[in-house]
C-alpha cells in the first residue's frame, strides 16, 4: 500500500469545463488549515442527509410526489458533495497531506455516494416498487 501510486483521470464535460475549475478556484481560497479529509467527511454527510430524511420522513417507496424542498434539499447536498469530492485530493496536494488512509476513506464515500444516489433518483423519477425495479437495485449492489 505504501508504494501504490494513484492515477485518476476524468475526461468527462462536466468535470473539464465547470467541476474542475471549480474545485480549482474553491482549493485555493480555502485554507491550508483544512484536512481532506474534512473535506471527504463533509461529502459524505451531504450524502446521508437526503436518504436519511427520505426514507425516514417521507417514505421507501419509489412512487409518490416528492415535495419541492427535498428536491431543491437533493440538489443542493448533491452539488455540495460533487465540489467536495472534486476538492479533497487537490486540497491534499496542495498542502502535501495525502494519505493511503485518505484515499481508500475518498474512494470509499464515493461508493457509498453511487449506491445512494440511484436510490434517491429512482424516488425521483418514480421508477416505481415492480420487478424490474428490484431486478435493477439487485444488480446495483
Amino acid at each position: 500500500m505504501k508504494k501504490y501510486k494513484y492515477h485518476g483521470e476524468d475526461h468527462g464535460i462536466a468535470y473539464i469545463y465547470f467541476f474542475e475549475p471549480l474545485a480549482n478556484f474553491l482549493v485555493s481560497k480555502l485554507p491550508e488549515t483544512v484536512a481532506p479529509n474534512t473535506l471527504t467527511f463533509i461529502g459524505f454527510i451531504c450524502t446521508c442527509i437526503p436518504i436519511t430524511v427520505l426514507y425516514l420522513f417521507i417514505g421507501a417507496a419509489l412512487i409518490g410526489d416528492l415535495p419541492g424542498w427535498f428536491m431543491i434539499m437533493q440538489g443542493t447536498l448533491y452539488f455540495v458533495y460533487r465540489c467536495c469530492d472534486e476538492m479533497d485530493g487537490k486540497q491534499a496536494r496542495k498542502t502535501g497531506n495525502g494519505t493511503p488512509f485518505g484515499m481508500v476513506f475518498d474512494h470509499g464515500v464515493d461508493c457509498f455516494a453511487a449506491g445512494i444516489q440511484p436510490l434517491i433518483f429512482s424516488r425521483v423519477i418514480q421508477v416505481g416498487d415492480n420487478l424490474i425495479a428490484k431486478i435493477f437495485f439487485a444488480s446495483i449492489y
